[in-house]
């Protein structure tokens, strides 16, 4: 417990001796006032002389050890946290048996496989059918020319009548 202590006494005086260099570095820039120049230049030196110690103090102080070392500790308990956090709902969707994201992406995928297998089905049967009308039309041609059906001789002999029927009434007209 003393050396933790210690420890941060240590870091708290580094961080107190930063701080008082850079409070001393911005009134050596006030120092460098002139009466000679037009106030208006003057402001800006002054502000820019401030900035620029503001900056490079800031930079010295975010490089300092203790800093790092209590921003790797402020990130480790953020997730630990976090951990904590996510470890409590998921305990919380047991013990109400409701639905997590990982039963919810179990669902999904499962209805995926149905879908994709699906459609693996109906492709093969468009094959088949594909292939089936192929044969069909490869056949009936032959079917039909081996074999007419005797209502198909009956239209043909009647359509055969009307046109010897229209071509002698034809003559007759011209007649």
């Amino acid at each position: 417990m003393e050396n933790y202590l210690g420890k941060t006494l240590e870091g708290a005086a580094a961080i107190q001796k930063l701080w008082m260099d850079s409070a001393s570095k911005m009134t050596g820039v006030l120092t460098q006032f002139s009466p000679v120049s037009p106030p208006i230049e003057e402001a800006r030196k002054l502000r820019d002389g401030m900035l620029k110690m503001l900056g490079e103090s800031c930079e010295e102080f975010l490089r300092t050890p203790q800093f790092m070392e209590a921003m790797k500790n402020t990130l480790n308990v953020a997730l630990d946290l976090r951990n904590f956090q996510r470890n409590g709902m998921d305990a919380i969707h047991e013990h109400l048996q409701t639905p997590d994201k990982d039963d919810i992406d179990g669902v999904l995928l499962a209805i995926r496989h149905v879908e994709r297998r699906l459609l693996d089905r109906l492709e093969d049967l468009d094959e088949s059918i594909t292939c089936l009308n192929k044969r069909l039309e490869a056949v009936e041609p032959a079917v039909n020319s081996k074999r007419e059906s005797p209502v198909g001789k009956r239209q043909a002999v009647r359509r055969q009548k009307r046109t010897t029927v229209a071509k002698h009434s034809s003559k007759r007209t011209k007649k």
